[in-house]
């Protein structure tokens, strides 16, 4: 008796939805993991250019005080970057490595 219970269309379709919707359920969570994991991933590689421009602004004989003051220029292209990537103007970006590095 419980094998023809289990044909039962509309037992079929109720399990079929709920696996749907739990499936469902879990690739928006798996993708706003990713959006996060994302996120980081992009203020890490921009905290690596910032810390190199200072590192290069340091050898040049920069003091820590007129790095300071212009902290701005250091960030705020690579801020205006990520803008327009969220926007949308930019679609991708490709890293060419040249014989230097």
């Amino acid at each position: 008796m419980e094998f023809l219970g289990s044909l039962n269309p509309l037992e079929q379709v109720r399990e079929y939805l709920k696996d749907r919707h739990e499936r469902k359920k879990d690739n928006e969570y798996k993708s706003e993991i990713e959006k996060k994991k994302g996120y980081i991933e992009i203020q890490q590689q921009i905290n690596k250019v910032v810390l190199e421009r200072i590192e290069i602004l340091k050898g040049l004989g920069y003091n820590e005080k007129e790095i300071r003051e212009n902290y701005d220029k250091l960030v705020r292209p690579i801020e205006k970057l990520n803008e327009l990537e969220n926007g949308q103007l930019i679609s991708e970006v490709i890293m060419i490595k040249t014989n230097g590095s």
